[in-house]
């Protein structure tokens, strides 16, 4: 099936009046501010439009996700698997392609080519490239805040992370056995440190645990920043492709503590004190987490470079 069967299938882009009604907030760019307006007009829409636009989305960069287009970056084009790739910087072009309406979107769907017009040489701060926010996720939040108590979570058709295919688009990608490939390990604004917290329900001396997500974002970035936020990333001897560090409050069905390291993926566990949470206020909350990941990266199973261990001291010590 070729893309214009798509468009016969779903109606043409001119047809899906609820997307571009969503859109129409972002004022034609996508920025930070252009996603706020669009999330403020969305939470005032009818739960059952937000929902179709979300369905129209995923159509719309169903037609867009594709190894042909991505092919025409202006930098760091698809080649092929294994070879350095733009991930990032090519969902960024979809985006800005849907910003900018429906007529950009059915010229892009017929000339690949012409995506390289919406290719922007800005890159997103480390934080921004953490948190991964997109128009899928701002809409998902929005049919969650509409509604949602009555009709049910839904998840989005497109909220996925810039590190994977969009829904359905497996076949677009012809070079691809199947749908899982890790963009983000072939990817030079790849996100390769993930710093996460968890605590029971009931710790209270931590008090609102959902108020620390935003700060181990914040760490995640500080340790980014201080070991490498692009890659190819050279902090230890042997071959390092992502690290997940998670600093948990046990409680009494814990797992022992520890870090397992599987080809080249780094897995850290580290239990924490509750009390060192205690009274922390929110603008000290990243400090706290930076330095606990910091401790746990360096107590962890792998070999750091002399230059990596040296900067996660400095995190400790901070």
């Amino acid at each position: 099936m070729g893309l214009r069967d798509l468009f016969t299938r779903a109606g043409e882009p001119t047809d899906w009046t609820e997307l571009w009604t969503v859109l129409r907030p972002l004022g034609g760019r996508i920025t930070p501010d252009s996603l706020d307006r669009m999330l403020e007009e969305a939470l005032r829409t009818p739960r059952d439009t937000l929902v179709t636009a979300d369905e129209q989305l995923g159509r719309a960069l169903l037609l867009l996700d594709t190894e042909e287009h991505a092919r025409h970056l202006s930098r760091d084009a698809w080649i092929a698997p294994e070879e350095r790739f733009g991930r990032r910087r090519f969902v960024r072009a979809m985006h800005a392609v849907l910003a900018a309406g429906p007529d950009a979107l059915a010229r892009v769907v017929e000339d690949p080519a012409a995506l390289r017009s919406y290719d922007s040489a800005d890159t997103p701060s480390v934080l921004a490239r953490i948190r991964d926010e997109s128009i899928g996720t701002r809409l998902e939040m929005a049919i969650n805040t509409s509604g949602a108590a009555e009709d049910g979570f839904y998840v989005g058709a497109c909220s996925i992370s810039s590190g994977a295919l969009t829904s359905g688009a497996e076949k677009r990608w012809p070079s691809l056995d199947d749908g899982f490939y890790l963009f983000d390990h072939h990817d030079p604004e790849g996100v390769w440190l993930t710093v996460t917290i968890e605590m029971p329900q009931d710790t209270a001396v931590v008090g609102d645990s959902d108020a620390w997500d935003g700060a181990s974002d914040v760490a995640t970035e500080r340790l980014m920043t201080a070991l490498g936020d692009r890659r190819p990333l050279v902090i230890t001897e042997e071959p390092l492709r992502e690290a997940w560090i998670e600093l948990a409050v046990p409680d009494e069905d814990s797992e022992p503590e520890g870090s397992t390291l599987d080809d080249g993926d780094l897995y850290t566990v580290t239990y924490v004190d509750p009390t060192l949470f205690a009274g922390v206020q929110p603008a000290r909350r990243a400090d706290v987490l930076a330095r606990l990941a910091a401790a746990a990266l360096l107590g962890s199973s792998v070999t750091l470079t002399p230059d990596a261990e040296a900067a996660l001291h400095r995190l400790t010590s901070g």
